[in-house]
């Protein structure tokens, strides 16, 4: 009251030059509320903004990390190597008509939907002539420009292609490199791979953005409906086909000390941990959280390709670390430029763990005195085996990281990987099929 009389030059304020001179004058002041987050026990005074954003979690801080290593790995990888031009060109039957197709592509890949329809056919049919011949025409080099246009299209939010040309263009890279390590060590070097990767990352983004049944369960995501997507599917499938010639031969590739293959590889894989791959496949594998469907769905066919990609990129960092310099062998230089081993870790083994415990926590332990134990579907199985091998080569890869399931199975939840091999020794021992 004293300021304002001295504002007034020493007179007593009317009420309402007094109401006037406290909103003129008045200072908002920072609050800080209680311990609790309610109102109740706050401050006036110093203290944090209550409008200043929430400070940034752990996963949002990976993700923006991520994101930034992405954008500087994405110019190395999409530079074709010069192994991609090494191609000895065939003869063959078809090889006019293949030419002629991969001409017409060429010029639009997005608008002939049947040529796409007839390259995959011969293909199918064709031998390794047929193969050669689509990678000596600049096979490789059409997909990817497909592949290109259909990630422009979903980043602009369009979709004129229809989805059987994408998948038509992407099945044309699995044929051609079935069991053909030259064209797989082609396709590897072009710029069509990492662009699978970009596609693959962008489909699963866009899945989850749907919300298609997800609840949240503490800090993780849990998806409560079975998700499905067949571009993705492919795409995963067809990676697998890519490097599968690799993986067969890897004391070939280790055995050509002057091969710069592995550091594609490697790169390969630093870029798909970049892109969050096995991050968004997390969520996924993470998500199972009761039975598969019996039948043959899309939603299973996504969740056994997520689980045979992931072990892909786990054997293809294996065979990098095995063609790392002697001096280097005893360190683990491959795993930290990937960060494959750290994405699993933070991951929980790409929800690995947490899937098994969801799938087979209901079907409980055979008993002993029951005679033989009822047959698990064959979906659960194949999926079982699937995630069991994961975690295996895992282990091969870094025993840390195993160290991880060594921990699981001690902790409560743990108790299911003991389940998992309880049922599985029962299904065996009742002449059950687990292995196709």
């Amino acid at each position: 009251m004293e300021a304002l009389k001295n504002h007034y030059g020493g007179k007593e304020p009317s009420r309402e030059q007094s109401e006037s001179s406290n909103l003129k004058f008045i200072v908002d002041a920072n609050y800080t509320g209680g311990d609790d987050g309610t109102n109740d026990g706050g401050t006036v005074g110093k203290g944090q903004d209550r409008n200043a954003p929430a400070p940034e979690t752990e996963k949002e801080k990976r993700a923006k990390a991520l994101k930034k290593r992405a954008k500087k790995l994405k110019s190395k990888v999409m530079q074709s190597n010069a192994l991609e031009t090494t191609l000895q060109s065939p003869e063959g039957a078809n090889k006019h008509r293949i030419s002629r197709i991969l001409q017409e592509l060429e010029r639009d890949p997005a608008v002939h939907d049947r040529h796409w329809g007839e390259l995959v056919r011969l293909l199918e049919k064709g031998s390794t002539n047929e193969q050669l011949i689509f990678g000596v025409q600049r096979g490789v080099n059409v997909v990817g420009d497909m592949l290109s246009f259909y990630q422009t299209e979903q980043e602009q939010g369009r979709g004129s292609s229809p989805l059987r040309v994408i998948l038509s263009a992407v099945n044309c890279l699995r044929l051609a490199a079935r069991s053909h390590l030259d064209m797989s060590t082609h396709i590897v070097n072009s710029r069509a791979t990492p662009l699978l990767l970009n596609v693959l990352a962008r489909r699963l983004e866009t899945l989850e953005g749907n919300g298609n049944g997800v609840q949240a369960s503490g800090q993780l995501c849990v998806s409560v409906q079975p998700m499905s997507d067949a571009v993705a599917t492919a795409i995963m499938n067809t990676w697998v086909a890519i490097v599968e010639p690799i993986l067969s031969n890897s004391e070939k590739i280790s055995a050509q000390s002057n091969s710069d293959l592995p550091a594609r590889i490697s790169s390969l894989i630093s870029y798909a941990v970049s892109l969050g791959l096995v991050d968004r496949l997390a969520f996924h594998v993470g998500g199972v959280g009761g039975p598969l469907l019996d039948e043959q769905s899309a939603s299973n066919d996504l969740l056994l390709a997520s689980l045979k990609f992931l072990t892909s990129l786990v054997d293809l960092l294996h065979l990098c670390k095995k063609n790392q310099p002697k001096k280097a062998k005893s360190t683990s230089v491959v795993t930290d430029a990937t960060q494959l081993v750290e994405a699993f870790q933070m991951t929980e083994l790409a929800g690995v763990i947490n899937a098994l415990y969801g799938l087979l926590l209901h079907q409980g332990a055979p008993s002993s005195s029951a005679g033989r134990p009822a047959e698990l579907p064959d979906n659960t199985i194949r999926f079982t085996v699937a995630a069991l091998q994961l975690i295996h080569r895992l282990a091969l890869l870094d025993l840390t990281t195993f160290q991880m399931v060594e921990d699981y199975v001690n902790s409560d939840d743990g108790r299911s990987v003991h389940l998992v091999c309880t049922i599985l020794n029962a299904q065996q021992n009742a002449g059950k099929k687990v292995v196709e």
